[in-house]
């Protein structure tokens, strides 16, 4: 899922490191890289969130229009066997897995992006303010 916002002129950087707190405060393992057009942290190893996978979020952009994608690169195993084997050998539990994952990731997106418009909110007008500091 992705966010866009414009004439927000918020501080891309500081941005990222108050993303990078959400996971952290969350139990996550959290990485963050620069990239060519912004920035990416991934995300995993969450007792708080049990989703199956690492949470890849891209922040992209400049200071005044800039864009925020959360995406679950997922490592389900349930739909890489074939369905009789699935269902003889453990399929019930392996699908109640996958569906407990899934809720986990919706549950784990409707707080991040309750977090970010918080966090973007807090943060408008300040690579104004960050520019004049340097």
């Amino acid at each position: 899922m992705q966010k866009n916002w414009i004439d927000r002129n918020v501080d891309l950087k500081l941005l990222v490191t108050e993303i990078g707190k959400f996971f952290t405060d969350n139990d996550f393992d959290v990485t963050a890289n620069e990239t060519e057009s912004g920035y990416q942290l991934l995300a995993r190893g969450s007792p708080n969130y049990e989703i199956n996978g690492q949470v890849s979020v891209t922040v992209d952009g400049k200071p005044e229009e800039f864009s925020i994608t959360i995406e679950l690169q997922s490592e389900s195993k349930v739909f890489s066997y074939p369905i009789i084997l699935t269902t003889i050998f453990g399929g019930g539990f392996l699908f109640r897995q996958f569906f407990r994952s899934d809720e986990e990731w919706m549950k784990l997106k409707r707080d991040f992006w309750q977090q970010i418009d918080g966090i973007v909110a807090w943060l408008s007008g300040s690579a104004d303010t960050s520019a004049r500091r340097s």
